[in-house]
């Protein structure tokens, strides 16, 4: 069985004892845009968060580059992205 993001979100949610509005915020608002996120700060309400990057930052601090590195691999051959992946790029 394939879980999904916002599936994903919401069962990690549970472990770390957040609330069901923060669960929703992880498994939802969070996951429509690049640089939101729910910040928590000891037992404080979740706060959500929208990071804006100016243009430099945004070429310096780029970390789904290597994601769509491997999306555009994919597309232009599928068999050769799978190799790749299965050579070591172990995501957990």
């Amino acid at each position: 069985m394939q879980v999904t993001a916002p599936q994903g979100a919401v069962r990690s949610g549970r472990l770390l004892g957040l609330s069901e509005a923060e669960r929703a915020t992880i498994g939802d608002w969070a996951m429509h845009a690049p640089g939101r996120a729910l910040w928590k700060l000891d037992n404080a309400p979740g706060m959500q968060i929208q990071t804006v990057l100016s243009p430099t930052e945004k070429s310096i601090f780029d970390t789904d580059s290597g994601m769509r590195a491997r999306a555009r691999t994919a597309a232009a051959d599928p068999d050769d992205a799978a190799i790749t992946a299965d050579a070591g790029d172990d995501p957990a």
